[in-house]
């Protein structure tokens, strides 16, 4: 039976007055890559951001690893072993590469274990090292989201929280990034939570889903939620 890593029960978060999760329940086992889906406004991110400690929260529970985070700052959920990949690509665009990694590691101390983290980097993902002296702010979107996904990594988290990564990106890259996140599961071997607007791929590849529906947890299951007639008709254009 595999270990449940991330647990959230009867989640409550919003914005000041503004209430967005009204009860949410879902968990992340060990392993898995877990994808969560639903219309604009459904409170997909805002489950990431309370997780990360950057939203408002209510009543509920947040547990990592056998640990209640709900009331931990950022920097403690981080150092605890949780990273995120934000929505848009965010990256220091006056930095080289190489300099948007060694941010990644700030949070440790020996910089030949930074130096080492980031080869690694280089050898996952293989195009950085070609452009590790260039700013990022003449990358492509594709290679943006690359230097903010290395980013995330270079301190090894046990879970990786990815927030769209596919937005705004071509098709072509679309496809390659959902390749690497394959690989960062199955190669390094790190669970991760997704929320995605293209249902299409994130029900490709991950093991279970949640849709999300006005703050709540309307449907869960497996990547077979692509034959529920429900899904298919209001994600999934019908077909």
């Amino acid at each position: 039976m595999k270990k449940k890593l991330l647990e959230i029960k009867d989640l409550e978060a919003g914005y000041g007055k503004l209430q967005v999760l009204k009860g949410v329940n879902m968990h992340v086992n060990e392993g898995e890559i877990v994808a969560i889906i639903g219309p604009n406004g459904a409170g997909k991110s805002t489950v990431l951001k309370s997780i990360m400690s950057m939203v408002g929260k209510g009543r509920g529970s947040i547990n990592f690893n056998n640990k209640n985070i709900k009331k931990l700052e950022t920097h403690e959920i981080v150092k605890a072993g949780i990273s995120m990949v934000p929505q848009g690509r965010i990256v220091f665009q006056s930095l080289t590469v190489e300099e948007n990694l060694e941010m990644g590691g700030y949070l440790i101390k020996e910089n030949n274990l930074i130096k080492q983290r980031i080869k690694e980097m280089y050898d996952f993902i293989p195009i950085l090292r070609s452009k590790r002296k260039q700013r990022a702010s003449f990358l492509s979107g594709g290679q943006q989201q690359m230097v903010s996904v290395a980013r995330s990594l270079i301190l090894r988290p046990k879970i990786l929280l990815m927030d769209e990564p596919s937005l705004g990106l071509a098709p072509k890259t679309i496809q390659e990034v959902f390749e690497k996140i394959r690989e960062i599961r199955d190669k390094l071997g790190i669970t991760i939570l997704m929320v995605e607007q293209n249902a299409h791929k994130a029900l490709e590849i991950c093991d279970r889903c949640y849709v999300l529906e006005s703050g709540n947890v309307a449907l869960e299951g497996t990547s077979k939620l692509t034959k529920d007639p429900r899904v298919k008709k209001l994600y999934l254009g019908g077909y």
